[in-house]
């Protein structure tokens, strides 16, 4: 008797999620990282310690989850003098929710079509 097994590393759907997409949404289901990006998104840009005193955890915590979302290039930077404003990249953002949607959604038709 045998049992089909997948490989671990491999998806059942048709379309994967590609790796920098999956980084992203990893960045930003962190909760103080989804927090920094709504609020980044009302005010258009802050500096670090505007964002810090919104949150009762550490300006350098607040630092590291920002380095973490300009890695993921959700978020960018603009130095003015010694200031370094965070503003969100809305197009990166939109673009990497709109993929993992379509990549949700054809996965969930091909089921279906068995």
């Amino acid at each position: 008797m045998t049992t089909e097994t997948r490989p671990a590393n491999k998806l059942a759907c048709a379309s994967p999620i590609d790796q920098k997409a999956m980084e992203t949404v990893l960045a930003l289901i962190e909760p103080t990282r989804l927090k920094i990006v709504a609020m980044l998104a009302r005010a258009r840009r802050m500096c670090v310690g505007d964002i810090a005193d919104q949150f009762s955890i550490s300006r350098p915590a607040i630092s590291h989850h920002l380095k973490v979302l300009k890695t993921g290039g959700l978020v960018q930077t603009e130095k003015e003098g010694q200031e370094v404003y965070y503003s969100i990249c809305r197009n990166c953002i939109v673009d990497t929710l709109r993929a993992v949607a379509d990549a949700i959604e054809n996965c969930c038709q091909h089921r279906s079509d068995k």
